[in-house]
């Protein structure tokens, strides 16, 4: 069996805040959502029964008010060329620091197709890494929200409500809403709801593939080696066998 639990990282601004609502959170099962909330109950959903043979994954969903997403287009670009020129490209446009910001491009699975590439910071990384290292958990790949919102048609823009947030997707961005910014971004184009069912299959698909993931670079985790004892035990009897062996002879 798959268990997954998936949480919504809070904002970073409202990581200080001891007011701040517990984070969204959903636990699935082999694909199907089982539970979920906006309390502390992920701490039980999360506990993992023992020797069952589950697999267990953790999914960390960053909100868009501080990873909002573009879309870039490269036609003719193969689809590694085509992410790395997304990211240069997003990092000459950005304001600021560049050597402050995290940009992350996910590599399309076709030629032509659009490039994600999601935007935040360092500083961003490092509170929510510390927030969930305080609660003993290390994620499997940390999502930004924004991703599981499909494209809407080419005649509106969507309104998709996710772990409490509201985001805009439009063709080339997802980004938190602001009732004075989006009839700006939106033009002559409608901004309809996205259907709750669909906007759940399209996070579950998500979840499935991750289209890009913030854990890369110098984010991307340690990798940890465990030692067996009963091989470690073996090779302590075989060393001591040579020794006798080696003075007897």
């Amino acid at each position: 069996m798959t268990r997954s639990l998936v949480l919504w990282l809070p904002p970073v601004a409202a990581l200080a805040d001891k007011n701040a609502p517990p984070p969204a959170w959903l636990r699935i099962d082999d694909g199907v959502i089982v539970d979920s909330g906006q309390d502390d109950g992920w701490v039980d959903a999360w506990e993992k029964p023992q020797n069952d043979g589950s697999d267990d994954r953790l999914i960390a969903l960053a909100p868009v008010a501080d990873v909002p997403l573009r879309w870039l287009h490269y036609p003719d670009a193969a689809p590694a060329q085509a992410a790395a020129a997304a990211r240069i490209d997003t990092l000459k446009a950005s304001l600021g620091d560049a050597s402050a910001l995290h940009v992350v491009a996910g590599q399309p699975a076709e030629t032509g197709q659009a490039v994600p590439v999601a935007v935040t910071t360092h500083a961003a990384m490092t509170a929510w890494t510390e927030w969930l290292e305080a609660r003993g958990l290390a994620p499997a790949a940390i999502v930004p929200a924004g991703a599981a919102v499909p494209p809407p048609e080419p005649d509106h823009l969507w309104s998709a409500e996710l772990g409490g947030e509201q985001i805009i997707r439009t063709a080339a961005l997802a980004y938190a809403s602001d009732h004075e910014l989006d009839p700006l971004i939106a033009g002559n184009h409608s901004i309809a709801p996205l259907d709750a069912e669909r906007m759940r299959d399209a996070l579950m698909l998500t979840l499935a593939a991750p289209p890009l993931d913030l854990l890369t670079g110098g984010w991307k985790p340690k990798r940890s080696w465990s030692v067996d004892p009963v091989m470690l035990r073996w090779a302590k009897l075989l060393a001591i066998a040579l020794i006798v062996v080696s003075l007897a002879i």
